[in-house]
């Protein structure tokens, strides 16, 4: 798919959903992308930690010492 199509596939899929939904319909599918949406971000900002195992990520506070090093 070139890059310009996947706009138009876009708006093509929100008419097709507002022309066969409710507002109430609407309402709830736009929540439901959202959820999925800040999920999957917050699955990317896990690996972009390196915490694709379930792992605790751990934030620690350097030392002035560390700071000097560096």
């Amino acid at each position: 798919m070139k890059c310009y199509n996947f706009p138009a596939s876009v708006t093509a899929l929100a008419y097709a959903i507002a022309e066969k939904c409710n507002d109430e319909e609407i309402a709830l599918i736009i929540t439901l992308l959202s959820q999925l949406r800040d999920t999957l971000t917050s699955i990317i900002v896990c690996r972009a930690f390196g915490n694709d195992k379930n792992e605790k990520i751990v934030f620690e506070k350097k030392s002035e010492k560390d700071e000097k090093k560096e």
